[in-house]
């Protein structure tokens, strides 16, 4: 019985060594690793471009400088280095204006449809005028014209320039102005004249800008022969999106604002604003940042989205009709933004004197120069080889003579009542 037990525990035994440990284990498969794949430099640059479109710019940057790593020392192909160096460009110089932007007031904000813009406009910019020419590119918006209130001045887009037509005896005329600062291979488009009549505003899509339709000014020189060199505009008027045009009406404190950010291809936001532009008040830096004030003040100073509306609207004057802006006394451009429209804004009793005696000249000019167009007429109507025609011809001569030196005299007479009023 001994032995016979001893041999069942035997065969127990071996029945359960290939169960516990003579069966070798199937080895585990190790799980493979998603693999990532690294993201080109062009997509980087995308990046960049859309967290730029959404005012985040340091890390627009740090997308930039992550293409150029992502490059591992190889030079871009020709886009890409295209894009780079236009991002590259355009988010340095939106850099620098962001931490500048002036804090403006909006009195309203809308969105509107770009062919209707205009129709939209006309209650508070009525010297817009259409043309039928569309703006360039893809905006989709009838390109403008603009006259001044007074009806005496006239800016046409014309090409990469414009043309200054002023009002001579009823008619309109093309005026001796050099634009040749003005020039550039992009088309200028909506041109606005402020009420100074030296300073342009205008909008302008190039390389230059920080994306779009950048905003750009210009001033006469002091000969008001010719523009000075255009400087373009900084936040919250600029913006990586297309800003189309920008006005200021000084003698009722408003602005206006047209441009496509944050709305749909097809839409434009109309803003209207109270904030004089730092620009025109001469200021060459920006207020003071609150110290409590956090990325979304930025965002909205910077951008205007998010921006309340002033409740104090109510005392910002509604805009005038331009026969209202036409009912005042005068309009007498000093210096810069500095515009006499009463008598009572003289303040030397000689400069007034000289200043009604100036005007009395400008209206015998006025009256010469329409003289000078009957005699064009006349000679236009007249048979040619004709005694009568070559009288006129001598007639014109003597006139168009006379008039030059009348136009240079009426200029003295006004630069000694600017002088006599302390411009310089």
């Amino acid at each position: 019985m001994t032995l016979l037990r001893h041999y069942l525990a035997l065969a127990t035994l071996l029945i359960a060594l290939p169960l516990s440990a003579g069966t070798p284990k199937k080895p585990t498969k190790a799980k493979a690793k998603p693999q990532v794949t690294a993201k080109t430099p062009q997509a980087h640059l995308e990046d960049a471009r859309q967290l730029y479109r959404a005012y985040r710019i340091n890390e627009a940057m740090d997308q930039i400088a992550e293409a150029m790593a992502a490059a591992k020392g190889k030079r871009f192909d020709d886009e890409t280095m295209a894009m780079y160096r236009e991002l590259h460009g355009q988010i340095n110089r939106a850099a620098v204006m962001s931490d500048r932007a002036d804090r403006q007031v909006l009195l309203d904000s809308i969105v509107v449809p770009k062919a209707d813009w205009l129709k939209h406009l006309a209650a508070y910019e009525p010297g817009l005028q259409p043309m039928q020419e569309p703006l360039p590119g893809e905006a989709q918006m009838p390109s403008v014209s603009y006259r001044d209130a007074l009806e005496r001045n006239q800016l046409l887009p014309s090409g990469q320039s414009l043309v200054w037509h002023s009002k001579v005896g009823g008619a309109w005329e093309p005026q001796p102005l050099s634009t040749r600062a003005l020039d550039e291979e992009q088309p200028l488009v909506c041109p606005i004249l402020l009420e100074d009549g030296t300073t342009l505003l205008f909008g302008r899509e190039g390389a230059k800008g920080i994306g779009g339709y950048d905003l750009y000014i210009s001033r006469l020189r002091d000969g008001g022969g010719a523009f000075l060199e255009p400087t373009l505009l900084g936040m919250p008027y600029n913006s990586p999106y297309n800003d189309y045009l920008l006005s200021w009406h000084e003698s009722e404190g408003w602005g206006t604002l047209v441009s496509d950010r944050f709305c749909g291809p097809d839409s434009v936001h109309i803003y209207r604003f109270a904030q004089k532009p730092s620009f025109l008040s001469g200021q060459t830096k920006a207020e003071p940042r609150e110290e409590t004030a956090g990325e979304e003040f930025d965002f909205a100073r910077a951008s205007l989205s998010g921006l309340p509306i002033s409740k104090d609207r109510a005392a910002v004057a509604s805009p005038s009709r331009p026969s209202q802006k036409a009912s005042s006394e005068l309009h007498f451009v000093v210096q810069g933004d500095r515009i006499y429209r009463h008598w009572s804004d003289f303040r030397s009793p000689e400069a007034m004197k000289r200043y009604k005696a100036a005007q009395e000249a400008n209206q015998r000019l006025t009256e010469r120069r329409k003289q000078l167009e009957e005699l064009r007429r006349s000679w236009s109507a007249s048979a040619e080889d004709s005694t009568q025609r070559r009288e006129l011809s001598v007639q014109i001569r003597q006139l168009e003579t006379q008039l030059e030196t009348a136009a240079a005299e009426l200029e003295a007479q006004y630069q000694t009542v600017r002088r006599l009023e302390g411009a310089h």
